[in-house]
């Protein structure tokens, strides 16, 4: 059965879905509130993995802490390379959008996109954008 935004997270937070877990596919950036403290948040952002063949689709599952930082709790790529990082990256938001379908818990939405051909990545290597 679905869990809905105002049923109690999996995580076992013991906030409501929509302030935790369901909240996963706003980015850091645009996150309206902060954990309490003492809770983790985690947020899905789509994006492309550079390959010697080009781009990959990549999903990165962020930690969101209540002081505001975060850091990368794992990325997945799907090795289906492009010459097109913009494809790639619309490949991604659109496996994200389909493993959030019905609404999950975060570590059920990383188990589906392993089932569409995601891999983990370790150590990844992460882009900044700061100057």
């Amino acid at each position: 059965m679905p869990i809905g935004p105002n049923d109690r997270c999996s995580c076992g937070s013991g906030r409501k879905y929509k302030r935790c877990c369901g909240a996963a596919l706003v980015s850091a950036a645009a996150s309206e509130e902060r954990p309490a403290p003492g809770t983790i948040r985690y947020a899905f952002e789509p994006g492309t993995y550079q390959i010697p063949a080009g781009f990959s689709p990549s999903i990165a599952c962020l930690e969101l802490h209540a002081d505001g930082s975060q850091n990368y709790h794992f990325v997945l790529v799907r090795h289906a390379a492009t010459e097109l990082e913009e494809l790639a990256s619309q490949v991604a938001e659109g496996d994200l959008e389909q493993a959030f379908a019905g609404g999950t818990a975060p570590d059920l939405v990383a188990e589906r996109l392993k089932a569409t051909g995601y891999v983990l990545v370790e150590n990844p290597r992460i882009a900044r954008d700061d100057p």
